[in-house]
């Protein structure tokens, strides 16, 4: 290895040593209440789409979910899930948040999101290009 490369494993080496101290503290704060530097509150929500997202965001701590997109039950699968598969579901990731708010999407699907079971016909895609013009 010639100085130019040491050097370089010697700066990449340094700054991998301050990433992970900047991450370790971070972990250590995860659960202390966001706020800005003049003092005001920030509440932190996660936008999930599943219980392992939603068990992640508590670890991580989120103090809710503003956004649980409930597409997770519904898409790559040729039959919609039942009642109680949907009950089942919801329920978990209730109770993963430990009391903490959950904010539920209706089911977003159609445009870019298609399920073979749901029969829309043609329609625009309102997010493309071609969709924002018509």
């Amino acid at each position: 290895m010639d100085f130019a490369d040491a050097d370089r494993v010697a700066a990449l080496e340094a700054r991998r040593r301050e990433w992970l101290a900047a991450r370790r503290a971070a972990e250590m704060e995860r659960h202390t209440p966001a706020a800005t530097r003049d003092g005001r509150r920030i509440r932190v929500f996660a936008n999930i789409s599943g219980i392992p997202e939603a068990v992640e965001a508590v670890a991580c701590g989120a103090e809710g979910v503003g956004v649980l997109r409930t597409e997770f039950l519904f898409l790559g699968r040729a039959a919609a899930p039942g009642e109680e598969e949907q009950l089942a579901a919801y329920r978990a990731i209730a109770e993963s948040l430990e009391g903490r708010p959950l904010t539920v999407r209706a089911l977003d699907i159609g445009g870019d999101k298609s399920v073979p079971y749901v029969e829309f016909g043609e329609e625009a895609n309102p997010s493309s290009a071609a969709g924002a013009s018509a």
